[in-house]
């Protein structure tokens, strides 16, 4: 509830619904710069009103006396991703006009809109004979949208555009998610799963998930609800949708395109901090609509990357959590961990290949013997996980190690006194839990570990 000393902004209801409502609506004189003027309202009409703004992501608040609650007004703003505009409409009724409630309404509404839809635009229409709702805009700080044939058009539209997100704004989910009635979530990436599950245990719904690939062990020991079905088709059912960002299958891409093509929002979460514009290549229907990260820096590549979008900075979850977990462990740990991932076929200087892993592991062993620890525990990309060829290369290295059997990252983090990896996301989450934690590409200019200097090169030991 948005409120001040005179008003209140609640959800309208059907109960809502009086008698001065209608006989305003259906005044033409008052109603003459609206195209409600057209129509004759009812009861019925207007609790069809109110009951498709319940079945959709858009918000359609009643304004309401704060000392007794009488209802004076309504005012509703139309969400379009698309095109980023958040289109206003606002109605106060004939005895309450000329008291300032417009203004007040707005002004309590736009701050709202500001935090919960950076990026984004506010427009306000109006019949061009409108004065006083001229003024309104203004005083708001909306500017007059130019157009062709000013003095020939009826329609002008003042617009009010809102500041992204920085690294300074509080991370928040964003109401549109909680406000969404069912959520159907479509994963294959690990990395991308992860993040997903972390915000739906943070979330009311119960949500419709359509998942494969390694993003399936992610989701199943993750603990949460979800029905999960066997179809993308039945996720368009939904009427919001959240992907992950992987591309290691056409999956994700795929939903966003259709989601799009259905005009059904559609969140991407962004888990990393590579390649976000060739995830989603060559097919720019499946840029995604909305996006979504959980720290600064992929905040700011987000948003470069992808400047006419919005790009929400959610808490991360997982980080708070696993630090919290760490700082309470009791027993110090004594072991190493590595984090493995797949081999790439890429010409790239981060390419990984067996002789990446194969120095990773020795180096593991260096610090073992140099600091003292008791043993080397190897995490295998829940995409190695029975690959036959890894673990014939893995018994051919010399040395004792472990392949850890810990359903979740931080069942190895608790047990750990130093973490080593390639280019996993999990390196970041180690180093900012304050663990030891070192990358081979670490120091080469390029790579991601740069813009985190907690994460340091591999030692070299004697």
């Amino acid at each position: 509830m948005l409120g001040s000393n005179r008003i209140t902004l609640t959800p309208l209801l059907e109960t809502d619904i009086s008698e001065e409502y209608l006989e305003s609506l259906n005044d033409q004189d008052y109603m003459q710069y609206s195209k409600n003027s057209a129509f004759t309202h009812t009861l019925k009409s207007q609790i069809s009103y109110i009951m498709n703004f319940t079945k959709s992501n858009h918000l359609l608040f009643g304004i309401k006396s704060a000392e007794d609650g009488k209802l004076l007004g309504t005012i509703n703003c139309y969400i379009n991703f698309t095109g980023m505009t958040l289109n206003l409409g606002f109605l106060i009724f004939r005895n309450h006009q000329g008291k300032g409630y417009t203004s007040e309404a707005l002004g309590l509404l736009i701050p709202y809109l500001e935090v919960q839809f950076p990026g984004m635009q506010a427009v306000i229409g109006s019949n061009r004979n409108n004065l006083a709702m001229h003024r309104v805009a203004r005083k708001l700080d909306f500017q007059l949208k130019s157009v062709e044939n000013h003095e020939e058009n009826l329609n002008l539209h003042f617009v009010r555009s809102f500041s992204q997100v920085n690294s300074q704004f509080f991370p928040i989910i964003p109401d549109f998610i909680f406000n969404a009635n069912t959520i159907g979530v479509v994963a294959y990436d690990a990395g991308g799963a992860e993040q997903i599950t972390w915000l739906l245990r943070n979330l009311p719904q119960k949500t419709m998930s359509y998942i494969d690939g390694p993003a399936q062990k992610i989701f199943d020991s993750s603990g949460i609800s979800f029905d999960q079905v066997d179809q993308l088709e039945k996720i368009m059912e939904c009427d919001l949708v959240i992907t992950g960002s992987g591309w290691m299958s056409e999956l994700e891409k795929t939903a966003i395109k259709q989601a799009k093509s259905r005009d059904i929002p559609c969140i991407t979460v962004l888990d990393h901090w590579v390649n976000y514009l060739e995830r989603f290549a060559p097919d720019e229907d499946c840029q995604p609509q909305i996006l979504a990260v959980t720290n600064s820096v992929a905040l700011q590549i987000a948003q470069e990357k992808f400047p006419n979008k919005v790009v929400w900075l959610l808490p991360d979850f997982q980080l708070e959590n696993y630090k919290e977990k760490i700082q309470s462990v009791e027993k110090s740990p004594s072991a190493i961990l590595i984090l493995l991932e797949p081999t790439s076929a890429s010409n790239s200087v981060f390419a990984i290949n067996y002789d990446v892993i194969t120095s990773l592991i020795e180096s593991a062993f260096s610090i073992k013997r140099a600091r003292g620890l008791n043993k080397v525990l190897i995490r295998l990309h829940p995409s190695q996980v029975g690959d036959s060829r890894l673990s014939r290369n893995l018994k051919e290295i010399p040395g004792n190690f472990e392949i850890s059997e810990g359903g979740s990252l931080i069942e190895d983090l608790e047990v750990s006194k130093v973490v080593l990896g390639l280019s996993s996301y999990a390196l970041y989450i180690s180093a900012m839990c304050g663990l030891d934690t070192y990358s081979c590409f670490a120091g080469m200019k390029g790579h991601w570990t740069e813009r985190f200097p907690r994460i340091s090169p591999l030692p070299t030991y004697l």
